[in-house]
């Protein structure tokens, strides 16, 4: 009759450690799929905030019609570079200015950036949470020039400010924003849409596509600088009614 000498140390040592490295095995994977999912949350919740925010300037767009595109800069907006991490590195302006004579704040801005929420001036270091992107977009209206302003006195900006304080990752601004349309003669319509490119370092785009249309090629004008493209599809005698340099833009002070 054969004895049973039952379980040695060595197997249950070694079991032990079987299901050791399971158990890890799991719990690795359990918590990469929390975040993931957490992650696909975040970019889901960015993707519904970035729809309303985008409706809210279409409906500027539709409401007042387009007359002007160009670049503005963190000053135009009254932000100071001192709550911007980077400065101008890590910005995009885009100025809508609207056709409609009938309102007052008829120049509208669309922004991104990087933030800080202070910048403390006695030790010099930046204060308060880690810096985070913003999108916003903003209307308002110039008065007239002074002689210590070199831009036009910013004499109101309405209260119907919106933004997103929040993107689901770091991003990338090196792309710059452009305006692509038609141009034709008489009163046809044109159809064009302004593109502020947004991309995060996995090259997944979040940018921010706005349509809309002109009559002609006399009452659209896009000006064109290193920080907003033209992209101009008709003839070229024709798209150069509508396409000028930046620093002909109305909003300088002479």
């Amino acid at each position: 009759m054969k004895k049973n000498a039952g379980i040695t140390m060595v197997e249950i040592i070694l079991s032990i450690c079987i299901i050791a490295i399971v158990i890890v095995f799991l719990f690795s994977m359990l918590i990469q799929v929390r975040e993931e999912d957490e992650q696909n949350n975040i970019e889901s919740s960015f993707i519904i905030a970035q729809s309303t925010f985008i409706k809210s300037i279409e409906e500027d767009i539709v409401n007042y019609g387009v007359k002007a595109v160009g670049s503005c800069t963190l000053a135009d907006v009254n932000i100071s570079d001192t709550v911007v991490s980077g400065y101008e590195d890590n910005y995009k302006c885009i100025r809508i200015e609207y056709a409609a004579d009938y309102i007052k704040d008829k120049v509208g801005y669309l922004l991104v950036y990087n933030y800080y929420t202070h910048y403390d001036v006695v030790d010099g270091r930046y204060q308060g949470r880690d810096p985070s992107w913003m999108i916003q977009y903003v209307r308002g209206s110039y008065g007239i020039c002074n002689a210590t302003s070199s831009l036009p006195i910013k004499s109101s900006w309405s209260p119907a400010t919106t933004m997103m304080r929040e993107l689901p990752d770091e991003i990338d601004l090196s792309d710059r924003p452009y305006v692509l349309y038609t141009a034709s003669q008489g009163n046809s319509h044109n159809a064009a849409s302004i593109v502020l490119p947004i991309m995060n370092m996995q090259a997944e785009h979040y940018d921010i596509n706005l349509s809309f249309t002109f009559m002609g090629n006399n009452n659209f004008t896009c000006y064109n600088d290193d920080d907003l493209a033209c992209n101009c599809t008709s003839a070229n005698s024709v798209c150069q009614n509508t396409i000028k340099d930046q620093d002909s833009n109305p909003y300088k002070c002479t």
